[in-house]
């Protein structure tokens, strides 16, 4: 009986080292391997760059006030349907091709974040580069200028935005 525990104890084995070396290997490898994709696919921000704030009471922006606008109300926390009616619009607006147009979406004090960042999601899944949002009325317009051969007018943006990846489901 004491040959037992003198040979059991000579043979004890120590759990806890590659139980420590995990916990400091595993981190370490996924921080290392990660790190790019993380950067990458950052979908918290949305990076609006946005126009001065005198930009409504500029003439630069008596330009865009004498387009011709179509009114739609925004629904709160409006569905696909409503979305799927909002992406006919805005192509139906390009395909037309008429200068100096563009969409008015009227929102109101209830209309929700997620109302503005679904219709920044049509304008990414639309193509549409020409955008303004004006918080003095609540609106969000979508301008279109006639596009003809390459006028140069093509280049500019209002107002861009980054919003990660536009949802894929309604088209």
């Amino acid at each position: 009986m004491i040959l037992n525990l003198i040979h059991f104890n000579k043979h004890k084995r120590i759990y806890y080292v590659p139980g420590m070396f995990s916990l400091l290997a595993i981190p370490l490898v996924f921080a290392f391997y990660a790190s790019d994709y993380l950067k990458e696919n950052d979908y918290r921000v949305v990076s609006l760059n946005m126009p001065p704030k005198d930009f409504f009471q500029t003439e630069e922006w008596e330009f865009y006030k004498d387009f011709e606008y179509k009114d739609v109300t925004v629904p709160v926390n409006f569905s696909n349907d409503v979305e799927n009616q909002f992406y006919n619009l805005i192509k139906e607006l390009q395909k037309e091709n008429i200068d100096k147009t563009g969409i008015k979406f009227q929102l109101s004090d209830a209309n929700t974040y997620d109302d503005i960042i679904k219709l920044l999601d049509l304008m990414e899944i639309t193509e549409q580069g020409r955008y303004l949002i004006n918080f003095n009325d609540n609106s969000f317009y979508v301008l279109h200028i006639k596009k003809e051969g390459n006028s140069g007018m093509d280049d500019i943006l209002v107002m861009t935005c980054y919003v990660g990846s536009p949802k894929k489901n309604i088209l």
